[in-house]
């Protein structure tokens, strides 16, 4: 059987999650955008106009990563620079930009965004809020640098931009990011709140220095950090927190090794298979070793791969969260 064509195949999908954009209130009346990545030099985007929830195939139109229209008739949306910065710097397969209004309100208050419950505080982490003074997206270089960071974040005023390597990524993102802000909203409006378990936040103390990134330096000196912490003790000890780990600069084609036997880490110079194996670019491992994204985020929104047990993972979520909350603080 033939496939069809990915033009055809594109359009189908972005009407599909337009739909289920608008149906699930994620959006309204023509309120908010859609893209995919065609090939390198197009991505296909809802027509100007447009409404979400009843896109139809002559409401997308075919443009250049100049944003210029290259083939449908009408005229792009007019967020399309927006979207053509993104492709042509952060390089992802589609954009979701939307008006859920529960969030757009937290977004409104001195509320923070802090997720209540697990799953969107390792998939979201603590998403960015970035102040709007337009109904455009005019503060472009803002926005495609925080979402370097997080592949969702929050237009104060204007709704969410999300962004992923499939049109459903996008719009899960969106639509998880929608149901955490009714859940702190619910929850406030109940009473008090039991807070998520967490690792304390740390704060820097006199053992930082001045260290070469992603030198042995810098790896001895996050197990000197680590290990001087209260808390990092308390939890290998309480969790049994022994194993090894590697993690992996797959563009310095280098990894840093570690064996930990409960919470105290020691640099290895190799281990010929670490039971927990972490791999990412040197841009991303340095955001993470300096606070600029969360490891938990980082991992669950493919930005860094893992080989492992996820169990493991999972019971030592606390211990590997404090490791990081400590080495975030590290200078270079």
């Amino acid at each position: 059987m033939q496939k069809e064509p990915k033009k055809i195949f594109l359009e189908k999908e972005l009407i599909k999650i337009a739909f289920r954009t608008y149906n699930r209130k994620l959006t309204a009346s023509a309120g908010g955008n859609i893209s995919a990545r065609l090939d390198d030099h197009h991505f296909l985007i809802s027509k100007s106009g447009s409404s979400l929830g009843f896109l139809a195939p002559d409401d997308i139109l075919t443009v250049n990563l100049k944003g210029e229209l290259v083939s449908g008739e009408g005229k792009p949306s007019s967020e399309t620079p927006v979207h053509s910065a993104i492709y042509q710097r952060l390089h992802p397969e589609a954009i979701l930009h939307s008006h859920p209004p529960l969030i757009s309100a937290l977004a409104l208050t001195d509320i923070p965004f802090s997720p209540l419950t697990f799953e969107p505080r390792i998939i979201l982490g603590n998403v960015p809020i970035i102040p709007q003074q337009s109904f455009n997206i005019i503060n472009i270089d803002e926005v495609v640098d925080s979402l370097s960071n997080n592949k969702v974040i929050i237009l104060q005023h204007h709704g969410v931009l999300a962004m992923g390597d499939t049109l459903q990524e996008a719009f899960l993102l969106t639509d998880l990011l929608e149901t955490s802000a009714q859940t702190i909203i619910v929850s406030r409006n109940l009473g008090s709140i039991k807070p998520l378990p967490s690792a304390s936040p740390k704060s820097k103390n006199s053992l930082f220095e001045k260290v070469e990134p992603f030198s042995r330096s810098h790896q001895e000196l996050i197990c000197k950090v680590a290990n001087s912490d209260d808390e990092m003790k308390t939890l290998g000890r309480s969790l049994n927190f022994t194993t090894t780990v590697a993690f992996r600069f797959t563009d310095l084609e280098k990894s840093w090794f570690f064996s930990i036997k409960q919470g105290k880490l020691s640099p290895e110079k190799e281990t010929e298979s670490p039971e927990l194996l972490f791999s990412g670019t040197k841009d991303m491992w340095k955001k993470i070793f300096t606070g600029g994204t969360s490891f938990f985020p980082a991992l669950f929104q493919g930005k860094i791969t893992m080989k492992g047990d996820d169990r493991k993972l999972a019971r030592w979520y606390l211990p590997f969260q404090c490791m990081f909350e400590i080495s975030a603080f590290l200078k270079e």
